[in-house]
């Protein structure tokens, strides 16, 4: 017989093991699918420029910051374009994204408390087209518009393809794929 079973313990250690027990149990599995983590503190607080964003803010981690709000407008307009151009129904990319929510959330390492279900579709709709959009008008100049903040501004431009690099600022490559694909269905020639 073991001793330790039969140890007297309070009550209220107890109550408190079995809130713990309670907790163990409804932990959520570990996604094999991660693979956007965060920067170390200790690495980042040696350079922090070295990993924080200076422009722009891509997927949940930095979302939100007041340093990097001007963008979000910008990001805005390139999302207008991009669904003038593929005639593709805003609703229909976001349900096609809220359909891949799961996976998406998935891959990264921590789970994403702040945004709720459409804040976290909006976001991804937002962000991937923003970087579907500038990569084409990267590699195709006529899309270019005169009004275009980025791209007419050549240091603004480098400052925000840096901050693409960036560990904790990025989305599921997938997605990008997806709804690029989805977009050229519509319109291949308009598109690119």
């Amino acid at each position: 017989m073991d001793i330790r079973e039969h140890e007297h313990v309070p009550i209220e250690m107890e109550k408190l093991a079995d809130s713990l027990s309670g907790k163990l149990e409804t932990l959520p599995p570990l996604s094999k699918e991660c693979s956007i983590y965060r920067v170390p503190e200790p690495k980042r607080c040696l350079h922090p420029s070295h990993y924080t964003s200076q422009m722009v803010s891509i997927g949940p981690f930095h979302r939100g910051k007041e340093e990097l709000k001007a963008m979000e407008e910008h990001k805005r307009r390139y999302l207008k374009c991009f669904l003038q151009r593929t005639k593709v129904r805003m609703a229909r990319f976001l349900a096609f994204i809220k359909d891949r929510e799961v996976e998406l959330r998935n891959c990264y390492v921590e789970i994403i408390h702040n945004l709720q279900s459409d804040e976290f579709v909006t976001m991804v709709l937002v962000d991937a087209v923003f970087l579907i959009e500038f990569f084409l008008r990267y590699y195709k100049h006529k899309l270019i518009t005169d009004d275009d903040r980025i791209f007419r501004k050549p240091e603004l431009y480098y400052v925000i393809r840096y901050d693409f690099y960036l560990l904790e600022n990025q989305l599921p490559l997938f997605i990008l794929g997806d709804l690029f694909n989805l977009a050229n269905t519509a319109t291949y020639d308009d598109l690119c």
